[in-house]
């Protein structure tokens, strides 16, 4: 009985340079996928606060200005204060108005401007931006619990009765 030999075999691989930089690459892009896959440890961001400028109007708020009564009470609004312009009628001009507007902190709206109206019915942003300025006050929008002056933009239908 002989002795058994083991012969272990070594494998050289042999790589020539743009194999080399390709491997370099591919290295370099698995390391930064692992980095930007990390999420941020956010038990050490602290939220900083800024002081709102109480002459600012937001266009965006934490709590948004609502109608009194809220969005069916306005819908109700605009369908009994909305009096259709009489050439609208004759010219069977249906459509939306599109009115921007400030709530100020106290729930007044101030400064209606047509966004998108009609451009072959001036009577009817007319009627839109009256039927704005007649609006009762709203409740303020707010941000941080305090009321501060916001934006609003009011869609307004002109459907032709019947």
């Amino acid at each position: 009985m002989g002795k058994k030999s083991t012969a272990i075999t070594t494998y050289r691989l042999r790589l020539n340079s743009n194999d080399m930089k390709l491997c370099l690459l591919l290295t370099c892009f698995l390391f930064i996928g692992a980095i930007y896959a990390q999420e941020p440890d956010t038990s050490t961001i602290e939220m900083q606060r800024t002081q709102i400028n109480p002459e600012e109007i937001h266009s965006y708020v934490e709590e948004p200005p609502v109608f009194p009564g809220g969005n069916s009470a306005l819908q109700s609004f605009l369908k009994e204060q909305l009096v259709y312009p009489a050439t609208a009628l004759e010219n069977d001009i249906e459509g939306s108005c599109y009115v921007k507007f400030v709530i100020d902190e106290n729930g007044k709206v101030l400064n209606p401007k047509i966004m998108r109206g009609f451009p072959d019915c001036d009577a009817c942003n007319k009627e839109a931006i009256r039927l704005v300025s007649t609006m009762p006050d709203w409740t303020p929008g707010k941000n941080g619990g305090k009321a501060v002056k916001s934006y609003y933009v009011l869609k307004i239908p002109f459907r032709l009765p019947g």
